[in-house]
């Protein structure tokens, strides 16, 4: 028997940075998994920092629409990043791509991180 952590891969989206300006995250392709969860972590907000993080999603990786709520189950994505949490949301819409939107409302930064963990997979992941 395999344990879990072999598995499932997982895909740096938005590697872990102090954030102080609206940005797309790196994209993930859906192709070889049955199911998808992203992963927000949050560090420090400094300066009243109001940013959020949304998910967008893809049929061909160039063109991005905003995700509908219908499609994200489990946490809500906040509309303003606490300090020091962890949200994690899952994708069961129908595109092959999904990706994270950072957007900022107001404030000077925050440090966050948005991970993607794939499972249900076509191919065992690489070590």
């Amino acid at each position: 028997m395999r344990d879990f952590a072999n598995n499932v891969k997982a895909e740096v989206l938005v590697a872990p940075a102090v954030v102080s300006a609206a940005a797309d995250g790196d994209s993930t392709d859906l192709f070889d998994c049955n199911q998808v969860a992203i992963v927000v972590a949050s560090g420090a907000v400094a300066g009243a920092g109001d940013f959020a993080v949304t998910l967008e999603d893809s049929d061909d990786d160039s063109n991005f629409d905003a995700v509908a709520s219908k499609f994200i189950v489990g946490d809500t994505l906040e509309s303003t990043i606490t300090a020091n949490t962890v949200t994690k949301v899952s994708y069961v819409g129908s595109k092959r791509y999904v990706r994270p939107t950072i957007t900022k409302a107001g404030g000077t930064s925050v440090a966050l991180s948005v991970t993607a963990i794939k499972t249900g997979l076509a191919d065992r992941p690489d070590a």
